[in-house]
């Protein structure tokens, strides 16, 4: 955890929910406040411009698309029924998921999944597998019968990977393969997700 310089208050607070580490990081999974942490979650997404975003995300080569891919993830996280989740590597943002859950919780469309290098950082390797190992608890928790999904640029083999199939422009994995992908990413992935979840602050 990131040790904060007294001289600046924490302007992020959120719930630490779950750690996973892999062969090559370490990563926290915070659950994002949508208020408390608004204006926090605004200054990681200013942080992204059409100058850096190339360097933030190497794998991506389409400048815009990425750029725009990344302001709507943020956006998406005060869409109405959204969950929004957030990794850190050595206290810094690395991830961000969001989710929309049916009532009853039956369904979930996961609507963002983006990762990137933090300034100054490798590439975080694992570090989307590590938040749908997450996603795939919630699934599992709450009985969901379907994920879906519709694929970014050039994600269709990373979403394959953990069990999803194809329905047209679409990709969704059901209640009966998700038991199966939780043990395939755990074979690299030592995943804990927290009882005791504690609000922690930082400064971002």
């Amino acid at each position: 955890m990131t040790i904060i310089n007294q001289t600046y208050k924490p302007n992020f607070k959120a719930k630490l929910v779950a750690t996973a580490t892999t062969p090559k990081s370490q990563f926290q999974i915070l659950e994002v406040d949508k208020v408390a942490d608004a204006q926090a979650l605004e200054k990681i997404k200013d942080s992204f411009t059409r100058e850096n975003i190339l360097e933030r995300f190497p794998d991506n080569g389409l400048l815009s698309v990425s750029h725009e891919f990344i302001k709507n993830a943020f956006k998406s996280i005060y869409k109405p029924n959204t969950k929004a989740y957030m990794t850190l590597i050595d206290g810094k943002p690395s991830g961000l998921m969001t989710f929309e859950l049916s009532k009853p919780s039956k369904y979930i469309f996961l609507d963002y999944l983006a990762v990137w290098k933090p300034d100054g950082m490798d590439k975080p390797y694992n570090n989307g597998r590590a938040l749908m190992r997450y996603l795939f608890e919630t699934a599992l928790k709450n009985e969901t019968q379907v994920v879906d999904l519709t694929p970014g640029f050039k994600a269709d083999e990373f979403y394959e990977k953990l069990g999803f199939k194809k329905d047209g422009f679409d990709m969704n994995i059901d209640n009966h393969s998700i038991a199966e992908s939780i043990a395939n990413i755990d074979k690299t992935c030592k995943f804990t997700v927290l009882k005791d979840q504690p609000t922690i602050d930082l400064v971002v």
